[in-house]
């Protein structure tokens, strides 16, 4: 195969890739693990998780998941983090700090919360040439 023919190819593919149709794409981002569960009464929450972030960093404006047992609970938006009793908006590998979720407080020992980017990609799917 010639330059020009690698070229135009590389072009055709290219262009086929920002036409196709986009579809999201979950990336986890950071992972917390739940230590004790504090009941608080406020507007926003009646539940706070005391967690360790494990892996990444977490952080407020993304999605949230919680795991408990291999599975999902819940999945939703993070009314807050605190730590030292200051809210922040992210929380790096091995530091612990309270965490509100909006429309959940069934929080459990041992639960893992996962925080979630959610990205628009172009579907994989290319014709084979």
């Amino acid at each position: 195969m010639s330059v020009c023919q690698q070229l135009l190819k590389v072009q055709v593919n290219d262009m086929m890739a920002e036409r196709a149709p986009m579809v999201e794409e979950e990336k986890i981002v950071g992972q917390a693990n739940v230590l004790q569960v504090f009941d608080v009464k406020s507007k926003q929450a009646t539940a706070v998780a005391g967690c360790r972030v494990s892996e990444g960093s977490v952080q407020s404006g993304l999605q949230w998941r919680v795991m408990r047992g291999g599975k999902s609970v819940h999945q939703g938006a993070c009314n807050s983090i605190k730590r030292h009793k200051l809210q922040v908006h992210q929380v790096g590998k091995g530091t612990e700090c309270g965490i509100m979720l909006t429309d959940f407080a069934d929080f459990h020992l041992g639960d893992t919360l996962q925080c979630i980017s959610v990205e628009m990609v172009p579907s994989k799917q290319r014709a084979n040439s």
